[in-house]
């Protein structure tokens, strides 16, 4: 089960294998399976820094209210990572509360601007101010998941890929139509090595590209040519 699609995937030797797999479940346990090319999990990450953004819940009409205000730094990290750290001083942010500002600030990571999750981004929490009677978990929550939306609408955010590592085995006379193929599925290649009449080709493409690539590339080469791939990273998608 893909946690980041909600997708339930299955693994084969080939399209055939996986062609059977579906086949007994339908026959055997009598399952009614709905079958699609696996979804791409894209993600978001900060273009720019965006400090001193604010976010503030004020609901005082008499009685109990609602009063929560925060003010965060927004910083991308190259490695990925989302960290939160409390840089406030003096109390303004009492310590109860602190953990309510980050459960609000990773809620509202979980899902940018353009509908994925937001990654690779430091948030510092440097200054807020609380209410004796108003202030509560839920206020500082909200007051913080107000903040990172309109951080994110001010920096704008980029989408990002998975990148797929591959290695190809080929016929030496069909490198020319593997590497076209290669490019047109904006691939990059990183090695070639000859050896006889075989050729080994590394190269990385993104894996929306790779939809049934193992087809394809039998179509190439007449059936003559392998391929494998793993996971390389994630990177920005070009035409974003």
């Amino acid at each position: 089960s893909d946690a980041e699609t909600g997708e339930t995937l299955v693994w084969g030797m080939g399209e055939l294998h996986l062609e059977v797999m579906v086949e007994r479940l339908r026959r055997e346990w009598h399952v009614d399976v709905r079958t699609g090319a696996p979804r791409v999990a894209y993600q978001e990450t900060l273009r720019a820094a965006a400090p001193g953004v604010v976010g503030r819940l004020s609901k005082q009409n008499g009685g109990h209210g609602q009063f929560a205000q925060v003010v965060l730094d927004l910083v991308p990290r190259a490695d990925g990572e989302v960290v939160f750290v409390d840089r406030s001083r003096g109390g303004v942010v009492p310590k109860a509360f602190v953990a309510a500002t980050e459960k609000g600030v990773r809620a509202a990571l979980a899902q940018g601007p353009r509908g994925y999750p937001v990654v690779g981004v430091e948030v510092a929490l440097v200054d807020g101010l609380a209410h004796a009677v108003d202030s509560s978990d839920m206020a500082f929550q909200r007051a913080a998941s107000e903040a990172v939306k309109a951080a994110l609408a001010q920096a704008g955010t980029l989408l990002l890929e998975p990148v797929m590592a591959l290695a190809i085995d080929t016929p030496a006379a069909s490198v020319g139509d593997v590497l076209g193929d290669l490019q047109r599925r904006d691939g990059r290649v990183v090695a070639i090595a000859e050896h006889g009449t075989r050729a080994d080709v590394v190269a990385h493409a993104p894996l929306a590209q790779l939809q049934a690539y193992a087809t394809a590339l039998r179509s190439l080469t007449q059936g003559r040519a392998s391929a494998s791939m793993t996971f390389d990273g994630y990177e920005a998608v070009r035409a974003a």
